[in-house]
């Protein structure tokens, strides 16, 4: 009798399911987020997360956030959408989304459902997991924050867009327009605005200039509202040839047929043709969430004027050529040229100081007076840039946006630059 009861497994299953516990095929996986090691590093903010595992150097979503330094192989944890003060309980479940495993993100939440949260969808999303998002939303419906169509908007992933227009309630912001417009998806754009999740204004207009991804422009322009202050109406007060697409570009848009910006009926805009929408330009994948995808809005004093540093009548030749050289600068006219070289500031650094530090969130702007810098990205050298040659400038979207700085720039020798800042414009 006795033995008949301790071997009755639908008995032990009865008693055991009321115990906490982890199911035995999620033990390998329990044991790699417990390898995972943290630490703050004084270089960058918040918890990074090391001894990663080695798939995450080329999967696509977590290879776009790895920091590669000496010593260390790091993740910040806010690309896992984890605590970015303490370590995360929720790190193993995390870990099993970005993967893309449902039946171990079902496994783990039935063991530890407490692990549930927003984050978790949000996660998904911006990993362009389609299937992770609706079996979050229909099995557990933990929610999620605006982050989740912001970043699926800015990725391209209109299938996401249109499931979380769809089902939830929560809608994107103002980053999600403004993302889906520099990385050049017209049918995102197209489908934000017909729907009235956002609107068309003049820094995702900018956004859309800046990067040449021209029929999108060519939509927001036609469809655009003014927003609030910010760099972008700075720059368009004092610097307006900044914002100003060459006049080339501009004719060809007289000139093109409007089924550059015709999108199917699945976007929500009409179509003369049977046929779908060419897909959404490739691009470089939406790294980071940025607070913000312009820079913090500013106020603009009245009577501002932009400042002037002296220079030589040969230091402001360099930096007109270096200026022409520069496809943010080269259809400048004379006048706008000028007030841009009267702005940028001397400044040195000693051979091996790191100028700019990949990940790190950048505001300045450079050109090389003297010296010579290496490019670094996952510590291998993938350019060299010299004063008195063409490629003499570096860190221009540094201007216009609260990004993290895509390469390492090291001091190859002594190095004068000159310099212009967010905070100068």
């Amino acid at each position: 009798m006795q033995t008949s009861v301790l071997t009755n497994t639908n008995l032990l299953g009865l008693i055991t399911q009321f115990q906490d516990g982890l199911y035995q095929e999620l033990l390998p996986w329990y044991k790699e987020a417990k390898n995972i090691k943290s630490l703050h590093h004084p270089s960058f903010q918040g918890l990074m997360y090391v001894n990663l595992p080695e798939r995450f150097l080329s999967m696509p979503y977590t290879s776009d956030h790895v920091i590669y330094l000496p010593m260390y192989i790091m993740l910040p944890a806010r690309h896992l959408n984890l605590n970015s003060s303490v370590n995360d309980p929720r790190l193993t479940l995390h870990i099993a989304i970005v993967d893309g495993d449902i039946y171990r993100i079902e496994r783990l939440l039935k063991c530890y459902p407490t692990m549930a949260s927003s984050q978790a969808m949000d996660l998904a999303a911006q990993c362009g997991y389609l299937h992770v998002v609706q079996f979050l939303h229909k099995q557990y419906d933990m929610g999620c924050t605006t982050n989740a169509m912001d970043y699926a908007a800015g990725n391209g992933h209109i299938e996401i867009v249109q499931f979380l227009a769809e089902h939830r309630k929560e809608g994107c912001t103002e980053n999600a327009m403004y993302d889906a417009a520099m990385y050049g998806h017209l049918n995102v754009v197209q489908y934000l605005y017909n729907k009235g999740l956002a609107d068309c204004t003049s820094i995702a207009l900018m956004h859309a200039q800046w990067h040449q991804h021209y029929a999108v422009a060519s939509f927001i322009e036609s469809h655009c509202s003014q927003g609030q202050i910010s760099v972008a109406t700075i720059l368009n007060v004092s610097y307006p040839f900044l914002l100003v697409m060459p006049k080339s570009i501009n004719d060809e848009f007289k000139s093109n047929d409007d089924d550059d910006v015709q999108c199917n009926s699945s976007c929500g805009q009409t179509s003369d043709s049977d046929e779908d929408c060419a897909p959404p330009p490739s691009g470089p994948r939406l790294t980071a969430r940025r607070n913000t995808v312009m820079a913090t809005p500013l106020e603009v004093e009245k009577g501002w004027m932009p400042p002037k540093h002296p220079k030589s009548a040969t230091d402001k030749s360099d930096i007109r050529k270096a200026l022409k050289n520069n496809i943010l600068f080269d259809h400048l006219d004379d006048t706008a040229r000028n007030t841009i070289v009267d702005a940028m500031q001397y400044v040195n650094f000693e051979r091996g100081d790191t100028i700019i530090h990949h990940g790190t969130e950048g505001d300045v702007f450079y050109i090389l007076a003297e010296g010579s810098v290496d490019i670094l990205i996952k510590n291998e050298i993938v350019a060299t840039s010299a004063a008195n040659t063409r490629n003499n400038h570096f860190g221009e979207l540094a201007l216009l946006y609260d990004a993290p700085r895509s390469a390492t720039v090291v001091a190859a020798t002594d190095v004068s630059a000159w310099a212009l800042d967010r905070l100068r414009i």
